[in-house]
Formats: structure tokens, sequence, C-alpha cells
């Protein structure tokens, strides 16, 4: 059962109306009062929200503690009291936020608030542990581990969802899980070598687009097959080889590809449909001149050589 089922019962009844509540409240970044609305009903639906009351207890820590900084007209930072940033650390996001502004032709229309977490959050368990993107609404937030400052993780982990809050902003909500993380990690300057070679040999299996969504939802807390490491190996490993193929510069074309998503008319929308091409699809075959599956296809490393062919 979830919060937008019913139940018979009086109890069930009172968690259903309290967890939709908090979870606008948490929507809206409303922290404090999705806290307080959540916490009486923590077990409920048999502890299925857990990791949602996780993330909502993580976040209000950091902003019952009142410590923000705004390093730039569209950029808060807050941070929990045990945690104090180094004014380096503050300078990072903007460079970050800058960076990803620059390279991927964007315009951003919204701010962003980036909440770090206390170190003690940082535990196996917690859902999404080396951070997350939401979209609050009015603003783009960002969520990361407080463990992070002061090591190089902090500035790749900032760019990678700096990036997924302009792919949410561009895209409108249509990129499918895989692209949005290939343009994250392309953002994060990830590194890809060793994936490579394992996709080669067939060490690792080449996925097709469904079956590399699909990935992504696989177990993260205990992943032995490594199934969503791999699947983000394969999505950036795409990425890459999207920013290579373009004249201009890649990054920029990725951003574009961002746009394909909604610049499309009622009747073309319906003509894609009828026609079988998924959103991906026509948005690269738009930029690119190719489509979803020949890209996968492309993209695929083979033999001694790189997706590019370079050895």
């Amino acid at each position: 059962m979830t919060p937008g089922e019913t139940d018979s019962s009086p109890a069930m009844h009172d968690s259903a109306v309290a967890w939709q509540a908090a979870l606008k409240a948490y929507q809206r970044d409303e922290i404090l009062a999705a806290y307080d609305l959540a916490r009486p009903h923590v077990g409920a639906y048999g502890g299925s929200m857990l990791a949602t009351w996780m993330s909502i207890e993580a976040e209000w820590r950091t902003r019952m503690a009142n410590r923000m900084a705004s390093v730039s007209p569209s950029i808060t930072v807050e941070w929990p009291m045990d945690l104090e940033p180094d004014p380096v650390d503050l300078e990072q996001a903007r460079e970050a936020w800058d960076d990803v502004v620059a390279r991927f032709g964007w315009q951003p229309a919204a701010p962003l608030t980036i909440c770090l977490l206390d170190p003690h959050h940082d535990v196996r368990y917690f859902p999404y542990r080396g951070g997350y993107y939401t979209n609050r609404g009015s603003h783009h937030k960002i969520v990361l581990p407080g463990g992070l400052l002061g090591y190089d993780d902090f500035g790749r982990a900032l760019s990678h969802e700096i990036a997924h809050a302009m792919v949410e902003e561009r895209a409108g909500g249509l990129c499918p899980i895989w692209l949005n993380e290939a343009i994250a990690q392309v953002a994060d300057r990830s590194a890809t070598e060793g994936a490579r070679r394992r996709f080669a040999s067939s060490l690792w299996r080449w996925l097709n687009p469904r079956e590399l969504d699909q990935a992504f939802g696989a177990n993260r807390v205990d992943d032995p097959g490594q199934r969503v490491l791999r699947a983000y190996m394969q999505a950036c490993l795409i990425g890459q080889w999207l920013a290579r193929r373009s004249s201009n510069p890649g990054e920029r074309q990725l951003g574009a590809t961002l746009d394909a998503f909604t610049d499309n008319g009622l009747i073309k929308d319906i003509w894609l449909r009828i026609r079988g091409y998924t959103a991906a699809d026509e948005a690269i075959r738009q930029v690119f001149g190719l489509g979803e599956e020949e890209l996968f296809q492309l993209a695929r490393p083979h033999g001694g050589t790189s997706a590019d062919g370079r050895s």
C-alpha cells in the first residue's frame, strides 16, 4: 500500500493523509513541515516510506541549523551544525554551476539550493548516499554528503548534480534516465577506461536503451553484480561518444539535445508516436542525425579500440 491508496482503518487513513501532506511539503522544500507531518507515521505501509523519511530527516537536520550563505545571486548553500564549509568550498559551488552553464550552453531559469548533510548520515543504508537532485518547484535542490568537503569528489558531485538540474529544466522531465546520467557524467568528467575495456571484451554486457533505463532501478544498497555501476559506465561511454562526435563543442550539442525534447508541436508529437519514436530517439535524431538504437550500436566499444575508433 502507498500513500495514494486507501484503507478502512482509521490509523491507515491518518497515515495516508499525513504522508500526502508531508510529500507535498517536501516537494515545496518546506522541510520543517514535512518532518513534523511524517514523523508520527514513519512505520506506515510496512516501512516502505523509510527511505523517504531518511531523506526528510537528514535535510531537516541541516535546515534546523539555520546556517546558510548565498554564494551568487543564483546559489544558496546550507549546512548542519557539525560542519563548517571553507570559503573555498563555497566558491567551488559557484565554479561548478558556471562550468556547467558555459559548457552546455544553459541559461538557467531557476535558482539552486545546495544542502550539505551531517556526515553521520553517510551510512550504507542511506538512500542515494552519494548525493541526489530534486526539483522543488520554485528552485532546484541538490543534496550532498558533508563528508565530501575538502575532497576532489566534492567538485565532481557538484557538477554531476547541477547537470541533473539542467536536464530537468531543459528537457521538461522527458529525458530518459540513461541520457540524464550520461550528460551528468560528461559534466563531472568521469573516467571510463576500465569500463570501456570490460564492455569491449564482453565481460560486461552492453544493454539496449530499455534495459539500460531499467538497470538504474536496481537495489543500490545491495548490488553484488554491480548492475547499477555498469549502467552508469555504459551511459557515460555513450555520452562521451556523443560529445566527441560533433564538430561544434560536443557538450553544447548535448545541451541542444535536451532542448529538442520540448520543441515539438502537438501535431509532430502525434506523428512521432505513430511512427513509434521515443522522445529520446527524436531528440537525438534531430541534433545528431541518428536514432537511439543506432546510437547504442555505434557507441559500443569493440576489441582494443575506444568507442570513437581510437586505439
